[in-house]
């Protein structure tokens, strides 16, 4: 279970820095989808990636746990 606890701690840390340029990068494209930037999209896919990891991670514990 050890195992588990650090990645989430480190998928959780690695999404909450994330956070202002997941903010900013929304904004972008909710505003001026016109002049939204590739590092925008790019932005989203990545913090997109980080989330579906955490959440086979949260099943992969709630499975353990059952």
């Amino acid at each position: 279970m050890k195992d588990y606890g650090y990645k989430t701690m480190e998928l959780t840390e690695r999404i909450g820095a994330r956070m202002t340029d997941l903010d900013e990068a929304i904004e972008s494209i909710h505003y001026d989808p016109d002049k939204a930037t590739a590092e925008d999209i790019e932005t989203l896919k990545e913090i997109q990636k980080l989330v579906e990891k955490a959440a086979r991670l949260a099943e992969k514990t709630a499975k353990r746990l059952a």
